[in-house]
């Protein structure tokens, strides 16, 4: 064999090797296949954006401030937890949960804060060709799309545990419309107008309760009634006391909030029965939002437990 034809084969054999390892890397995903799949190339290893705010927010607000039955803990965790409530906002959404209890609104913060990675399976996300869908794609490994998605919902779950207990810590207090302004104005909160989608699902028993401002004492008929049993529009709580409405006025954002989607969760409370109060609260915070700018809230109500 001449120098020159064993010279050909071994750059033949080596060839050969290159391709079939190529083939064997392409047929795997790639030696990083089963870490990293292919998802957006600006959305980053927790699922987050890298850079800047291409996918939604959607902040949590919780009400811990009265003692919740275990019903209302179902109810609460069937509309704010687990795969049907993530599975309704689309893939690499950010989730953030903020309590409402005997803390100063000012210094709460998010209990947990996590992106949404893709779930596996179909759902209205699930668009042919969009990385953005629900899907695994043709590079990526659906047994990693299946396992960071339990990964998740694993997470959620120990969040959940953790602060819906029925033994919660009552409070004097009940500034759920101050929480409210904290994630609408503080820039650590970032719910800011750069977000293309933001919602804002409260859950609450919406009795506000702070010294400005008291639904306890304004939802009642007549000065002798010992508990609230029908809330007064918002106008007349404002015409009488104009201090309450100059505070409202001055921490309410003034523009960007109309693209805003609002959800409030309503959870009775030992008023339940009374379906004045229910009707009347549920219409004075719709007016509150009509009538600084917001979106008409949607209302998911708790039925009657008793």
């Amino acid at each position: 064999m001449t120098q020159k034809n064993k010279s050909y084969r071994i750059h033949k054999f080596l060839a050969f090797i290159f391709i079939i390892s190529f083939l064997q890397g392409c047929s795997s995903g790639g030696p990083d296949s089963a870490k990293y799949p292919s998802i957006p190339k600006e959305i980053g290893q927790d699922f987050c954006a890298l850079d800047g705010r291409q996918y939604g927010h959607t902040v949590v607000v919780i009400d811990k401030t009265s003692t919740l039955n275990q019903g209302q803990l179902d109810f609460i965790s069937s509309h704010v937890f687990g795969e049907k409530f993530y599975g309704t906002y689309q893939p690499f959404t950010k989730f953030s949960y903020l309590l409402i209890d005997s803390s100063k609104p000012t210094s709460q913060k998010y209990v947990w804060s996590a992106c949404r990675p893709k779930k596996g399976s179909a759902t209205k996300y699930s668009l042919k060709n969009n990385n953005n869908d629900d899907l695994n794609s043709r590079d990526e490994t659906k047994v990693f799309v299946e396992k960071e998605w339990q990964n998740f919902l694993s997470d959620s779950f120990i969040i959940k545990g953790r602060h819906l207990k029925p033994k919660n810590q009552t409070s004097n207090n009940s500034l759920i419309f101050e929480t409210i302004m904290e994630v609408l104005n503080r820039p650590g909160l970032d719910f800011g107008s750069d977000y293309p989608v933001r919602n804002l699902v409260i859950v609450s028993d919406l009795m506000q309760s702070s010294r400005r401002l008291s639904f306890y004492a304004e939802c009642k008929s007549n000065k002798h009634v010992s508990d609230p049993d029908i809330c007064p529009k918002l106008n007349t709580i404002l015409k009488k006391n104009l201090v309450t409405k100059e505070y409202i006025d001055a921490i309410t954002p003034k523009k960007e909030v109309g693209d805003i989607n609002i959800k409030i969760v309503y959870v009775n409370n030992r008023y339940e029965t009374k379906a004045s109060l229910d009707e009347t609260l549920l219409a004075l915070w719709s007016e509150y939002f009509s009538e600084y700018g917001f979106k008409a809230p949607e209302i998911i109500r708790m039925v009657d437990l008793n």
